[in-house]
């Protein structure tokens, strides 16, 4: 996976137009449809309560305000549900050899004991990280590339307890290809010189 934080491009500046803020997708990223409306609710495996993704593994506890801080809007995920770990997984629609920025907040549920990791994957590569404690979130950016026109994210507790890692505010954008970036910035540069040159 590649896992390189994602630069600014600085010659897109001079065009004097910012670029739309291109759309994720993800479906449901920050969890919010199926509203839970005290506390917590556990969804079990194969239970469509969040929609757009599966829920998988044993269990996960879906959280909501004002006992728990999301990170955006008012519910995250426990992936250390109750009775059991578990984690959700989307398949997303991507072009082969694209880059996408996938992007996701992580936190902790200290309230028990548990192993607070999340195992982040896109397609079959994994990675085991660690979120901010629990009323704080740590923000994570991955540049993936696709390999298939579909690929399968995933987030999973990896093991057993009840007190896990906490999820929110999933997005993965489509980045643009380089080469229909920077010739038009070098040519809005070119430009500019020939302008001065004439002065």
């Amino acid at each position: 996976m590649n896992t390189k934080l994602i630069t600014g491009a600085g010659l897109l500046l001079t065009l004097g137009h910012a670029s739309p803020a291109p759309a994720t997708i993800v479906t449901n990223g920050s969890f919010e449809e199926g509203v839970v409306l005290d506390g917590y609710r556990t969804v079990l495996a194969g239970d469509a309560f969040v929609r757009g993704w599966e829920v998988f593994g044993t269990s996960i506890d879906v959280l909501t305000s004002p006992r728990w801080t999301a990170a955006s809007g008012v519910q995250s995920l426990d992936l250390a549900g109750t009775p059991g770990v578990g984690g959700v997984r989307q398949w997303v629609a991507t072009e082969p050899g694209s880059s996408y920025l996938v992007r996701f907040a992580l936190s902790r549920n200290d309230e028990g004991e548990g192993d607070k990791t999340v195992l982040f994957s896109w397609g079959s590569q994994t990675e085991q990280l660690l979120g901010g404690p629990q009323g704080s979130w740590s923000i994570v950016e991955r540049l993936c590339v696709a390999t298939d026109p579909a690929t399968l994210i995933s987030f999973a507790s990896p093991e057993v307890g009840l007190y896990g890692g906490t999820l929110d505010d999933v997005s993965v954008t489509a980045v643009p290809a380089p080469a229909s970036v920077f010739p038009i910035g070098i040519a809005a540069l070119a430009a500019r010189r020939r302008r001065r040159g004439t002065r």
